[in-house]
């Protein structure tokens, strides 16, 4: 984790657990997970309200992970607190597995929706050549690509 140059801090430290269905690298990753074991990750864990942008609604979680998938990126847009916006990009091991997330995150003022696909597309290259360093050879699984402008033109919104 870097901290910004600037004042304003983010109110998150390495080791803090945080709830994955408001956050750009819990999304992130449970957005390629099996059905089954997202809902038994919802039935254990719930999905708990942070403010009145969180997603509490099952469907809607679903819907908006299935967006994720096919943009490549999550955006939590002050869905786990008010003011902090993150893109979270999975990371994919030599068999197309999640094998974690990186994540960019700031200010709604450092962060505005209308740069999210330039910061998405740095964030997916840099996800791309940590997942070529985790495979014995250069992943081919289909999420394994460089985003075009094309993939990364509409945001996802929380």
């Amino acid at each position: 984790k870097m901290e910004p140059l600037e004042v304003e801090r983010l109110g998150s430290w390495l080791g803090k657990r945080m709830d994955v269905h408001c956050t750009s690298v819990g999304k992130s990753l449970i957005a390629h997970l099996p059905d089954a074991h997202l809902d038994r990750l919802i039935a254990e864990h719930q999905l708990q309200k942070h403010n009145e942008n969180t997603i509490v609604s099952v469907g809607k979680l679903k819907d908006h992970l299935a967006r994720i998938r096919k943009l490549g990126y999550a955006i939590d847009n002050e869905e786990n607190e008010i003011g902090i916006r993150c893109i979270g990009v999975p990371v994919f091991d030599g068999h197309g597995q999640t094998a974690g997330s990186i994540s960019l995150s700031g200010t709604v003022r450092q962060i505005l929706l209308y740069d999210v696909p330039l910061h998405f597309r740095k964030a997916q290259r840099t996800s791309f050549e940590i997942s070529q360093l985790l495979s014995e050879e250069r992943p081919s699984h289909s999420l394994m690509r460089l985003p075009s402008k094309e993939d990364a033109s509409t945001p996802v919104e929380g």
